[in-house]
């Protein structure tokens, strides 16, 4: 019960300090040329689904990223996938594979 308190105040902290500039950025990556996409979020938490290619240009390693806290935990390690379709509790459902013919495969 304790905790929950706490979680609370935290994402009322956070909502205020939203309020009170909503145009905030905040850095993720500092490394040069790394592009940055939000993959999901679910409204309820206070993390969202990032992909970053910090480690390939062509694909974003999909990482957690906490709002609250700053700290960001690797996910999912990608050198395959251009894209990701994520549900609303953010588990990662479909893997997107572009095919040689410029069509895209769904994968499970």
């Amino acid at each position: 019960m304790k905790h929950e308190k706490s979680k609370i105040k935290k994402i009322i902290f956070y909502k205020e300090a939203l309020a009170q500039d909503p145009q905030k950025s905040t850095i993720i990556s500092n490394k040069p040329g790394v592009k940055a996409q939000i993959f999901g979020n679910n409204h309820r938490s206070s993390r969202i689904l990032i992909g970053l290619n910090d480690q390939n240009p062509s694909y974003h390693n999909v990482y957690i990223y906490d709002l609250l806290t700053d700290s960001m935990t690797l996910h999912v390690k990608n050198d395959r996938f251009p894209a990701f379709v994520v549900d609303n509790d953010m588990n990662i459902r479909l893997a997107v594979q572009e095919q040689p013919d410029g069509s895209l495969m769904y994968l499970r």
